[in-house]
Parts: structure tokens; sequence; C-alpha cells
């Protein structure tokens, strides 16, 4: 067991939202160790309505709509709530992609407001292809780290 642990590829995911989300899920669902790195406070990404813009941060107008059915936008492993509208809000949008966060449990591999500031290629990369990740850590005064990752 011990040396199947050891051999786990890790990958590092930068982006919380939901191309992070659905990455962690097809990660995990290989057996791969996986860590998301969110520079913001939230996961959902660009749908998360921001009502005082953040530099850098993306955000829905307070008005957005999606213009795709809800059929045609949902997950295929996640069909979306019968009762929600066809063309969801931005705020429903969120509420679809928490539901899905919540039932893969996405939120244990996420890393919130930390951000990433450096990707390289290891030292040991003409040999390994591992890449050196360096992130600040937000929630510690932007504390810096690296974590080398397959």
């Amino acid at each position: 067991m011990l040396a199947s642990i050891k051999q786990r590829k890790s990958i590092a995911i930068i982006g919380g939202g939901q191309s992070g989300a659905t990455a962690c899920k097809a990660c995990l669902e290989e057996g791969f160790d996986v860590v998301v790195y969110e520079r913001t406070a939230y996961t959902c990404g660009l749908w998360r309505y921001r009502p005082v813009p953040e530099e850098g941060v993306g955000s829905v107008a307070k008005s957005t709509l999606n213009f795709s059915s809800k059929e045609m936008f949902a997950f295929s492993d996640f069909p979306p709530d019968p009762r929600v509208p066809n063309y969801m809000t931005h705020t429903e949008v969120v509420k679809y992609f928490e539901a899905y966060n919540e039932t893969f449990n996405y939120e244990k591999y996420v890393k919130l407001r930390h951000e990433v500031t450096r990707v390289e290629p290891n030292a040991d990369y003409e040999s390994t292809g591992r890449w050196k990740v360096s992130v600040k850590d937000h929630n510690n005064a932007g504390e810096e780290s690296e974590r080398v990752f397959d």
C-alpha cells in the first residue's frame, strides 16, 4: 500500500472556477493527488458577481443571464435542477456550480486565497518532467512557499 501511495502523481490546478472543478474531478478519478490554487476567497470563477471590482479578477455583470439553455450548459454527469429557468441568471449558475462542487467534495482540494506567482521546470525536469510551483498564501500574510508537482 505504501508503495502505491508514493507512486501517485501530484497535480497542481491553477484556478478554482468550474474548469478547475472539472479538472480536479477528472484527476481524482485517475487517482492523482490534487491541489487547486484559487487566488480569490471563492470558487465558481467569473460567474460569481463581485459588486466591487478587484484588480485582475473577472466578474459577470449584475444583470448577466446565461445565453445557453441549462441543458446545453450543464455538466453531463450533473443535470440541473428542473425547477430553475431554462436560461439561468448568474446567481442560479453559481448555485448550480456550488451544488456540483459539494456533490463531488471539490472544496476539500481547493486552497482559497492562494496566488500562484511562478511556475517553472524543477531542477530535475529533464529526467522527471516535474514542475516547481511558487504560491503566495494571502490567508497567512502573503507567506510564500514552493511545491513540486508531476
